[in-house]
């Protein structure tokens, strides 16, 4: 579990909610054998699940009880966009300005709030079995 907080640079109590003590041990006769690497993976995937429904444009519109029809219209932001940002195909942290700024203020939230993306572990290109040391990042 140290070297999965080492890899993604997230806390403790932060993996432990997705990955408890006792499915951590519970999960030792399957992985005894694996690489650090493929435990760390299969924490954070399960964090990244976690986290995709809380987290980004698509929940915080669900949060407030909006369609992406009625998001468009209240915002200005063309339904199209908004369909393509939910589904990560169009990246919002490139989006204008003046869009993110409708949409987070549409939703009562951040910008901040709007952009999370999951965390992805980076692979040495050299051999692809391990991770460069220290290194997630946000795709």
């Amino acid at each position: 579990m140290a070297y999965t907080q080492w890899t993604c640079g997230l806390g403790f109590s932060d993996l432990f909610e997705v990955a408890p003590l006792d499915w951590v041990i519970g999960s030792y006769h399957p992985l005894h054998e694996a690489s650090e690497v493929k435990f760390a993976q299969i924490v954070i995937d399960k964090w990244n699940k976690a986290q995709a429904g809380k987290k980004g444009l698509k929940a915080a519109r669900k949060a407030a009880g909006l369609t992406q029809k009625q998001l468009a219209t209240q915002s200005g932001v063309k339904i199209r966009a908004i369909q393509l940002y939910e589904q990560n195909q169009l990246d919002l942290r490139r989006a204008s300005v003046s869009s993110a700024l409708a949409l987070a203020k549409t939703l009562h939230c951040s910008i901040e709030d709007l952009v999370w993306q999951p965390i992805v572990l980076e692979y040495d290109s050299c051999c692809h079995c391990d991770v460069l040391p220290g290194i997630a990042s946000r795709v």
